[in-house]
């Protein structure tokens, strides 16, 4: 209902005009995207996040579920965003922000009082702030935003930041606080969906909807007749297995199928629209296109939220492609096309990593010499949901993210930092010197492992 009158549920709470701005801040639409992302994705930190404030069982109608959202981030308030969502979707992200927040900490990127309920040095501010709602299904409705205008403001000396990041953002700002207003209505609207009796704002929807509605259609879903069923597996192992499965046997709807339904809804709602086509194509090439994994074995690590699963180091991997073959096992690829061979092994790569590591600053060599010898812990992210397993793909991300955070030691970054000139130019130099040798076929790993033919 794009024109229904705005009721008391569609106008933002009278606090959230009054959150301070200070005297400046930044332009109106940029400031919102940036902030909006700051507090979405740069979030996480030893605060818990079980969101049992804010509206915790979901809002009345669509319109409340997106005021809850804007409200939150009027305030700074990240547990206030995460609460609006949809509870699959923020049950996916709130772990793994929490872990990467805690990395940033650690590593000194952000300040020890870094806090998700009050990110300082960012605040919007609503002003006649209304909205629309039009229902797409019972469940799933798309709310725009009808007018009002929105104040953005950043303060660098305010920011979350530790001291070293801090001055270097306040000198780029040339520390003055910035603010700019803009109106807030426009094109882009915010899917909703409701979950358990309640309206949660869903990112899977909202990007959806607008995917939909720039193609000139609706963005109403299909019929839940044609949605994907999710099944999953009975052990984590087994769902990591099932994605492999699908994989091999080019199965786009078992690929949807083992991922999580609650995380993956809007994507599992959509998929009339488009998974019989995209199956069919591939269909087409199933023939001349074939991959077969091998000697697959697991180790399990238990998360708070999920179980950890890792590939073991002996499994192998065989592509072939319209004449074309590729494998992969022990650390070394090999390709053959068209009667010609190339093999190369990432052991091959050890002396031109030490070559290039001596060339860097001194400052910088400890650190370059344990990030390329280390293994982060990372691995896929499963779940259990009504008594299924399932592999999260949201989770296995954000888990990725942190674990090669987790390889940073908290000095190394304002280390890189500070050589960053000397780094560049001792690159420069290296490579230059390669090129006047007629080395760099022999130096770069990639480039030196293609040179080993066959027939």
């Amino acid at each position: 209902m794009p024109d229904e009158p705005v009721g008391p549920t569609e106008i933002l709470p009278v606090d959230v005009a009054s959150v301070p701005l200070g005297h400046h801040g930044v332009r109106g639409r940029a400031l919102l995207a940036v902030a909006a992302a700051v507090v979405l994705v740069g979030a996480g930190t030893g605060t818990s996040l079980a969101l049992s404030g804010g509206t915790g069982g979901g809002a009345s109608t669509p319109g409340a579920a997106v005021n809850n959202l804007f409200t939150a981030l009027g305030r700074s308030d990240v547990i206030g965003m995460l609460d609006a969502l949809a509870p699959g979707e923020r049950n996916a992200i709130e772990p793994g922000l929490q872990d990467i927040f805690g990395q940033l900490k650690r590593i000194n990127i952000l300040s020890p009082d870094a806090d998700l309920g009050n990110l300082t040095g960012l605040s919007v501010q609503y002003q006649g702030f209304t909205t629309s709602t039009d229902t797409l299904a019972p469940d799933v409705a798309a709310v725009t935003v009808t007018g009002g205008s929105v104040t953005g403001s950043v303060d660098p000396s305010q920011l979350p930041l530790a001291s070293y990041f801090k001055d270097l953002l306040g000198v780029a700002l040339q520390g003055k606080p910035h603010n700019a207003t803009s109106p807030a209505s426009g094109k882009f609207v915010m899917g909703t969906e409701e979950v358990g009796g309640g309206w949660y704002v869903s990112l899977g929807y909202t990007i959806a909807i607008n995917a939909l509605r720039g193609e000139g259609k609706s963005g109403a879903p299909p019929t839940a007749s044609g949605a994907v069923v999710a099944a999953g597996a009975s052990t984590p192992e087994g769902a990591v297995q099932g994605l492999f499965n699908a994989v091999s046997n080019l199965d786009l709807q078992g690929l949807l199928a083992d991922l999580p339904p609650d995380e993956m809804a809007a994507v599992d709602a959509y998929a009339p629209d488009w998974l019989p086509q995209a199956q069919a194509a591939i269909d087409k090439v199933k023939g001349a296109v074939s991959i077969t994994f091998s000697h697959l074995s697991f180790t399990t690590t238990t998360l708070d939220d999920g179980t950890l699963v890792q590939i073991g180091d002996g499994l192998t991997v065989d592509v072939n492609a319209d004449g074309a073959h590729v494998s992969y096992g022990d650390g070394c690829f090999t390709a053959t096309y068209q009667g010609r061979t190339t093999h190369m092994c990432r052991s091959q790569d050890a002396a031109t990593i030490a070559k290039l590591l001596q060339a860097l600053p001194a400052a910088v060599q400890p650190i370059f010499q344990r990030l390329t010898s280390a293994t982060p812990v990372t691995g896929l992210v499963t779940v259990e949901e009504n008594g299924s397993w399932f592999v999260s793909p949201v989770r296995t991300a954000l888990q990725g993210a942190s674990g090669w955070l987790g390889l940073f030691q908290p000095s190394d970054i304002q280390t890189i930092i500070a050589n960053a000139s000397g780094i560049k130019a001792a690159i420069e130099k290296y490579f230059q010197q390669l090129s006047a040798g007629g080395g760099i076929a022999g130096a770069v790993p990639a480039l030196g492992s293609l040179g080993q033919q066959t027939s």
